[in-house]
């Protein structure tokens, strides 16, 4: 069985593990390195999130279905990450994060400007850009109000631009690395 098909089946596993994997080096190699050159002052949003992708190109692939795999992947990480699911808010704060790809893609598509992957058409590396973006200006926003309480007086636009540059950096790095997995598959791969 092929990988591919093998993704396909269990694309929901598939979008989870990534998700997880790339949330936990996030945490665990980035963030803290980001505390160690940039100081405290990082606050709740990293300028390098890398799971963010994992959003964007998921929606891309799949469309508003990756929600079933979206949706528990952020409660897994927001969980992992200590959110106190106390507040009235914190259960809508992993579900917008998991939404804002989806409206991304949704907002592109009802102005007349479908990204989705079509067979009639190469992809539109472009419009996943833009929906992406669209998705981290709805995921900062809805964040930024959501944890309201978490962030500190006065860090409130600081706190908006990270989660931006955070979810749009970690898209791009995200793709590029793709791109140079992508040709060393294609490299070092026999033709059946």
């Amino acid at each position: 069985m092929s990988v591919i098909r093998l993704i396909s089946q269990h694309w929901s596993g598939f979008v989870i593990t990534l998700y997880l994997g790339l949330f936990w080096i996030s945490i665990n190699i980035i963030f803290p390195l980001e505390l160690s050159l940039l100081g405290s002052s990082t606050g709740i949003a990293s300028i390098l999130f890398l799971p963010h992708a994992v959003r964007v190109l998921a929606a891309w692939l799949l469309g508003p279905k990756v929600l079933f795999a979206l949706i528990p992947a952020e409660v897994i990480a927001h969980s992992i990450w200590g959110l106190d699911f106390s507040y009235p808010n914190s259960l809508l704060i992993p579900i917008f994060s998991a939404m804002s790809a989806v409206v991304g893609f949704e907002a592109l598509r009802l102005i007349g400007y479908n990204v989705y992957p079509n067979a009639y058409r190469l992809p539109n590396w472009k419009g996943v850009i833009l929906a992406g973006i669209i998705a981290s200006l709805f995921n900062s926003f809805t964040g930024a109000y959501l944890k309201g309480e978490l962030i500190e007086p006065g860090y409130l636009i600081s706190t908006i631009i990270r989660y931006i540059v955070g979810d749009i950096s970690g898209l791009i790095i995200s793709m590029i690395m793709l791109v140079f997995i992508m040709r060393l598959l294609d490299k070092y791969t026999v033709p059946s």
